[in-house]
């Protein structure tokens, strides 16, 4: 629709619209939201339009991930990794709950974050994930709403990340992914321990604003970390040329 002169309580359409069709005044961003969770394209924001076939500038969709078990880390290192599945929850809450990140919580999960980033049970793609919660955390609570908000979010991405591939061992209680198509830059996936949508993003302003996408149970297997290394290091063992 193209706009003309706009006047005190009305606008002239120049192009756009025929006789006897309507145009929204009132509520149009709760209609723009509704298309967006349906996966259609936003009409308010002209940033998100693609011309062509062009790639978007970025990711407007949930992660998606393979269905791969989810492996177990044993001992001390996976109660560690259970914390920090904890104080991230504990965070996201805050967030939530329009509430600033305590210094206590932003350290803790930068140490926890930073001890499992050593831990050589975890394979590498997964040490730079927790590497990235590590660099993003520890200052949250120097920030402002706003901009810790933009740290929880590259928190988030790693921490899902993290989640659909590994669980302490002993972990029963599934974890669930959420997604929030009105973010600004898109990517807004973020964690919960539980299926009650409390969106971090923008907290009471649009608190129920997104959608479950995924459940990452831990139980989709039984297998650990250790018993893993075990069994490789067995084959390895066995394979070996006769004569060595």
């Amino acid at each position: 629709m193209t706009l003309g002169p706009m006047l005190r309580d009305r606008a002239v359409i120049l192009d756009g619209v025929k006789p006897g069709e309507q145009v929204a005044t009132a509520g149009n961003f709760l209609i723009d939201s509704q298309m967006q969770l349906s996966g259609k394209p936003s009409l308010i924001d002209p940033t998100k339009y693609v011309p062509g076939n062009r790639k978007p500038a970025y990711r407007n969709e949930p992660l998606q991930f393979d269905s791969l078990p989810v492996e177990k880390l044993s001992g001390q290192p996976g109660q560690t990794l259970e914390r920090l599945y904890s104080v991230y929850f504990t965070i996201q809450e805050q967030f939530a709950a329009d509430q600033k990140i305590s210094e206590q919580q932003a350290t803790t999960l930068n140490k926890l974050a930073t001890e499992l980033a050593q831990d050589s049970q975890l394979e590498q793609t997964l040490r730079q994930e927790l590497e990235q919660v590590a660099a993003n955390a520890g200052h949250l609570h120097h920030l402002s709403l706003e901009e810790g908000r933009k740290k929880f979010k590259l928190i988030s991405h790693a921490v899902v990340k993290l989640a659909s591939q590994v669980r302490g061992d002993g972990a029963e209680q599934p974890y669930y992914q959420f997604f929030c198509p009105m973010v600004s830059q898109g990517e807004g996936d973020w964690l919960q321990k539980d299926d009650k949508l409390l969106n971090p993003y923008f907290g009471s302003k649009m608190l129920h604003c997104g959608k479950l996408v995924n459940t990452l149970d831990p139980l989709a297997s039984n297998s650990t970390k250790a018993d893993q290394k075990s069994e490789s290091t067995k084959s390895k063992t066995l394979s070996r040329p006769q004569g060595e």
